[in-house]
């Protein structure tokens, strides 16, 4: 399982919970930012969602697609800016 964390004067602080079974002074591994394992998550999560769509009876994925595509991005900008990355 992973979490997501947040940069901030050179400490990383969690966004998620930590899950309790991990026990203290675990170590953990940060990798960069839209590193292909993200991407791959994102990408898994986006064709169950379109599974999901389809077993519902939504034939035309165009606007969820554009939806999740237009989250994205949006979290994506948001990140950087929290980070304070130059778009």
């Amino acid at each position: 399982m992973a979490i997501r964390v947040i940069l901030r004067d050179g400490v990383f602080y969690p966004i998620d919970p930590i899950p309790p079974e991990w026990p203290e002074g675990i170590e953990a591994e940060v990798g960069e930012p839209g590193t292909a394992s993200t991407q791959d998550e994102f990408e898994n999560w986006v064709h169950e969602i379109e599974a999901i769509a389809r077993e519902n009876g939504l034939d035309d994925l165009s606007p969820l697609t554009a939806a999740l595509n237009d989250t994205d991005r949006e979290a994506k900008e948001l990140m950087k800016r929290e980070m304070g990355i130059p778009q």
